[in-house]
């Protein structure tokens, strides 16, 4: 088995999550930490809408404020984009 790395987006498990959301069968993702499923900040902003907005499911990461059920988890979700463009 190939050890897989949050710095990289090509990881089997993420390709399966992503699909899984596409098909409806995942309607919340919920992490550690946000860096568990990416570190990198624009991986995160531009892959955003397959993971969450697509098919309107909930991201939560346990040990920081980052909660997309709740007004200021969508904002900071939205303003991701914005903080990778400066």
């Amino acid at each position: 088995m190939v050890a897989s790395s949050g710095g990289n987006m090509v990881r089997p498990g993420l390709k399966k999550l992503l699909e899984d959301i596409a098909a409806g069968k995942i309607d919340t993702v919920i992490v550690y930490k946000v860096d568990r499923l990416t570190r990198s900040l624009a991986d995160f902003a531009n892959n955003r809408r397959d993971l969450l907005t697509a098919r309107e499911s909930v991201f939560v990461s346990v040990t920081q404020q980052f909660n997309t059920t709740t007004s200021m988890g969508r904002l900071t979700l939205n303003v991701l984009p914005l903080i990778r463009s400066i």
